[in-house]
């Protein structure tokens, strides 16, 4: 009787590890997609400049969610009397991946961009600031504009557009 104790012991032991070892086996890896953006400044129907921007999402967590910050801190000037201040000039992104198909993924993405225009008057810069937060689904390997703006005081319009490709 004392073996068979053991013995049923050693299978009860035994069997959660049995389980654990068969989860980890079904869950599958997270499928990832190569997000590259591309902001565009256009003026007159012309592109006048292009970057691009790239992260890697996944709709599963922990890998929803991506950011790229892209700044540079300008000193400024405030007033006549010499008084500066900085500010930072950039591009920051955040992204997350709502769920994919085979076919597209579903994003939600917030974009702030800011750059600076100079001025007739000399060192007094005016900032230009684009703030976009939007919701998308965006098909797989084919570039989508996401947003389109002119600007407030210029006849500039900024663009931003994604490419989205599984890895």
């Amino acid at each position: 009787m004392k073996p068979i104790l053991m013995i049923l012991a050693a299978l009860a032991v035994a069997h959660p590890a049995f389980s654990q070892e068969d989860e980890r086996k079904t869950i599958p890896d997270p499928k990832f997609y190569r997000l590259e953006f591309v902001l565009k400044e256009l003026e007159g129907g012309k592109v006048t400049n292009s970057r691009t921007y790239t992260m890697n999402i996944s709709p599963t967590a922990p890998f929803q969610s991506s950011s790229v910050r892209v700044n540079s801190r300008v000193l400024v000037p405030v007033n006549a009397e010499s008084s500066t201040t900085t500010i930072d000039v950039g591009v920051n992104l955040d992204c997350k991946a709502m769920k994919a198909t085979e076919n597209s993924i579903t994003l939600q993405i917030s974009a702030d961009i800011s750059t600076l225009t100079p001025t007739p008057t000399p060192g007094l810069p005016v900032t230009n600031q684009n703030r976009w937060n939007v919701g998308a689904t965006v098909p797989l390997r084919k570039a989508t504009t996401l947003v389109s703006a002119d600007g407030a005081m210029n006849k500039r319009q900024m663009q931003l557009e994604v490419t989205a490709t599984p890895l």
